[in-house]
């Protein structure tokens, strides 16, 4: 008998509007092959929603059903019946929703990121569950370029045109470089990198060899970079994952960056997307690329009484360490 994520990775390999970060292969890297599952729904013999989910083990013994690395976004993906009424839309999220909900294993904390498509997170509500909003940033048509670079402010417009003089731009830093790169960055605001190499290796070369991620960088006239970007992308949006900037280097070409890998992608994708951020100073910075504000949910439930107890706990213990 084929089990749920046998079927779910033919599923992925058939429903091409699945995001990137829910296919099978991306949750492999980032989870481990053996740290991930699947809930499928079916109407007959056909997959109509999927709600693949990240398990792991937090402290004595918890089960977390969380956010692997590097992913913006998991929760439900629904097929939708073609010429669906708006309140038969609803109706039918409902009865998806709440069909995944009877099939969610036991947890102890539940928070996971639904995509900002999914705007009705009420049969989660209705069961319990709470939610905090987030945002991304997205430009959502980068088919012209001339529309994209005309909607940029005029300071991106500004820096985007020194640049030209100032940097190079290059495709196809490789792995290595571009993880000592960001490392190296990092290093000078006296910071650590967060991520393993191996986890990156990973990511980088599956999702090259898939054709679905790349890395852009612009070097100054002495050769240093000073700026890259390692960007992925699925059917319908690409999505600004790692940016490794250099702020000590008074030439920056990051509006560049961004003009070319939009130009680079403007034929195989629709939407461009920042990934967001609720810290000021870079919300700021998304926003004068002429970015719409996407609003999505950061759905979390406490699922014993055992994680409340031990998440208070920690909260008094961080409280007297600070």
């Amino acid at each position: 008998m084929i089990d749920s994520k046998q079927k779910y990775i033919k599923f992925c390999e058939t429903e091409k509007n699945i995001p990137i970060f829910s296919q099978a292969w991306w949750l492999d890297i980032v989870c481990g092959e053996g740290n991930w599952d699947v809930i499928l729904v079916k109407k007959g013999d056909s997959i109509v929603a999927s709600f693949p989910y990240y398990l792991r083990k937090g402290k004595f013994g918890t089960k977390i059903m969380g956010m692997p690395r590097f992913t913006q976004k998991l929760g439900p993906y629904i097929c939708y019946p073609a010429g669906q009424k708006y309140s038969s839309r609803l109706s039918y999220e409902k009865e998806i929703m709440n069909d995944i909900i009877k099939q969610l294993p036991k947890f102890d904390f539940f928070n996971v990121r639904f995509d900002y498509k999914y705007q009705n997170w009420l049969p989660f509500y209705w069961n319990g569950f709470k939610q905090t909003t987030l945002y991304t940033y997205v430009i959502g048509d980068i088919s012209n370029n001339e529309t994209v670079f005309s909607n940029f402010d005029y300071s991106k417009r500004s820096h985007l045109k020194k640049a030209l003089i100032n940097v190079n731009v290059h495709f196809d830093l490789s792995c290595d470089e571009f993880y000592n790169n960001h490392k190296m960055v990092l290093r000078k605001q006296g910071k650590t990198i967060s991520y393993s190499y191996e986890l990156f290796k990973q990511m980088y070369e599956k999702s090259y060899e898939k054709e679905q991620g790349r890395t852009i960088y612009c070097k100054d006239n002495d050769g240093n970079i000073n700026a890259a970007f390692f960007v992925v992308w699925d059917n319908y949006s690409a999505y600004h994952l790692i940016t490794s900037i250099d702020n000590s280097s008074k030439k920056s070409g990051v509006s560049l960056l961004v003009y070319k890998i939009i130009e680079y992608l403007s034929s195989k994708v629709t939407v461009y997307d920042f990934e967001g951020s609720m810290i000021e100073g870079v919300e700021n910075s998304f926003r004068e690329y002429g970015t719409i504000q996407k609003p999505y949910f950061d759905v979390y439930k406490y699922g014993t009484k055992k994680y409340i107890i031990l998440e208070n706990l920690r909260n008094i213990l961080n409280a007297f360490k600070s």
